[in-house]
């Protein structure tokens, strides 16, 4: 039994599978909380990276090669410094390159150009190809050079003090790398004949003037997880209270690539919750909209009429600074009555 957040799952079904996890024939998936799971498998199969921004990373990781080569040993890492120097020389030109052909595209007011059905144009195919390939040859580089420093750190040929802060580096580094990797194998690959095509489109960056955001998501997720997980796993059980929708799994099915004929089955029971006789539906009329500045404090007073009377009771937030704030007009409100339910009766202890 491995218990597992959706992230770690879906981390180690795009690696393959039985990466992280056993293998995916091995297990019988049991998936609690399944309506976040397309939302999950769509941020997963998405990448996105900056053009300048990852420019001036690039050209930090060229100045650290040598000495990250000296490190691991560059007798033995002097092809893998030299073919990481290689893919950083296409890498930096590559993509000033490719802003610069972006920053000719018209941005619409919210300071985005997405391409129709998902279509690079026949321009920036080449360019996409070329930064996929440069992007996937750094990261194996570097991924060979941090091998080996923790090579020499287990085989005792190199101090800890040398070589934590090395693997510290390489690995922010390669997480970086594969990012970009991903950004630029997602730009380059063709649109499939089935389903909808990817999502790019391309943003102005606010934290830095002149530069672009890449970003490529898919539109839906089905087939991937498809190809991940219902079409290898011994077995996966979905379990929500909200997987439905108009009564119907109809639509859940439709995001994750899933029909009600293709022999999967379900299953809607009801709560064993007497909600009729124990619960109560009340929506108070509020004062102002939720956005508004007064609204903490018209919900601090609503609450507490609600709750007049009550042992206990539970208060859902979607907000921590909200909870905190209603928290603390809570707090002063029962302080208040204690204190003046304090003078009362000493003043009615005073009288006798």
């Amino acid at each position: 039994m491995v218990v597992v957040n959706h992230s770690l799952l879906l981390a180690d079904l795009e690696l393959g599978g039985g990466v992280i996890l056993p293998e995916p024939e091995q297990c019988l998936y049991m998936i609690d909380e399944a309506h976040h799971l397309p939302t999950v498998a769509r941020d997963f199969s998405a990448a996105s990276a900056s053009l300048l921004g990852v420019v001036s990373w690039l050209e930090k990781l060229n100045q650290a090669t040598t000495k990250l080569g000296n490190t691991a040993d560059m007798t033995r890492a002097h092809r893998f410094v030299d073919s990481l120097l290689e893919a950083i020389q296409t890498l930096i030109p590559g993509l000033r390159e490719a802003k610069n052909m972006l920053s000719q595209l018209s941005l619409n007011d919210d300071g985005c150009y997405r391409f129709a059905d998902g279509e690079l144009p026949e321009a920036l195919i080449a360019p996409s190809e070329q930064l996929k390939t440069a992007s996937k040859k750094a990261h194996q580089a570097l991924g060979k050079i941090h091998d080996l420093i923790n090579e020499r750190l287990k085989e005792n040929d190199i101090s800890a003090k040398l070589a934590d802060p090395a693997l510290a580096e390489t690995a922010f580094f390669l997480q970086r790398l594969e990012n970009l990797e991903k950004v630029w194998t997602l730009m380059a690959q063709p649109n499939a004949d089935k389903g909808a095509p990817l999502a790019r489109w391309v943003q102005a960056c606010r934290e830095r003037e002149g530069d672009l955001w890449v970003h490529v998501s898919p539109l839906e997720v089905g087939w991937r997880l498809d190809q991940m997980l219902w079409s290898r796993a011994a077995g996966v059980g979905l379990f929500s209270a909200t997987l439905r929708a108009l009564n119907r799994f109809s639509y859940f099915c439709r995001q994750v690539g899933l029909s009600e004929s293709d022999g999967s089955r379900y299953l809607a029971l009801p709560s064993p919750f007497d909600y009729a006789n124990k619960a109560r539906l009340v929506i108070p009329t509020m004062p102002c909209e939720p956005q508004a500045s007064a609204f903490t404090a018209a919900l601090s007073e609503k609450i507490i009429e609600h709750l007049e009377g009550e042992r206990a009771s539970l208060v859902l937030f979607a907000s921590y600074w909200q909870m905190k704030q209603v928290t603390q007009a809570i707090e002063q409100t029962v302080t208040q009555r204690a204190g003046n339910c304090s003078v009362k009766a000493h003043n009615h202890a005073r009288r006798y």
